[in-house]
């Protein structure tokens, strides 16, 4: 019973062991710019920073939230349909009356 454990513990705990580091593959030539032979940069992704907001009470929290998924997820819709806008516009400017 005792090897017993101890095989079934190696057996769950020898492949996290085996499998969980990576192995490190160092930066590539493409990521890396020299400037003048003395200096390297990385290009980055932009990073916007807002003050964190604040509110008075978890209602107004849980509110928020909720306005905030709205209009996430009709953002792409009223993009799409400015776009159809400006288009429709020009097209009716293009008409000789």
């Amino acid at each position: 019973m005792y090897l017993k454990n101890w095989l079934l513990t190696g057996l769950i705990l020898l492949p996290m062991l085996v499998f969980s580091q990576r192995k490190h593959t160092g930066k590539k030539q493409e990521d890396l710019y020299i400037i003048r032979n003395d200096s390297l940069t990385i290009p980055l992704d932009e990073v916007i920073l807002i003050n964190p907001r604040h509110f008075s009470s978890f209602k107004e929290k849980k509110y928020y939230r909720w306005y905030y998924q709205k209009v996430q997820h009709a953002w792409p819709y009223a993009r799409l349909a400015a776009k159809f806008l400006t288009e429709l516009n020009a097209t009716i400017d293009n008409i000789p009356s």
